[in-house]
């Protein structure tokens, strides 16, 4: 479904900003999939793949932040 929500990141102190995604269900998935343009649209950068660390890009090298896990 394209343009169907609105998407941003919500991380402890801080915010992404908003931005118009489009939609996509499936019946395999159990979390959340992003792609690369959305990722950079919300403008993260990933520190480590395996462990789940990530920052915003605008946020020093310094501050990584773990992934959240599931509710």
């Amino acid at each position: 479904m394209p343009r169907a929500a609105k998407a941003k990141v919500l991380a402890g102190d801080v915010e992404s900003k908003e931005v118009v995604v489009d939609v996509a269900v499936s019946l395999f998935a159990d979390e959340p999939l992003i792609s690369d343009v959305l990722a950079g649209e919300l403008e993260l950068a990933v520190e480590d793949f395996a462990r789940g660390y990530w920052r915003f890009r605008w946020e020093p090298k310094e501050k990584v932040r773990p992934s959240e896990g599931k509710p």
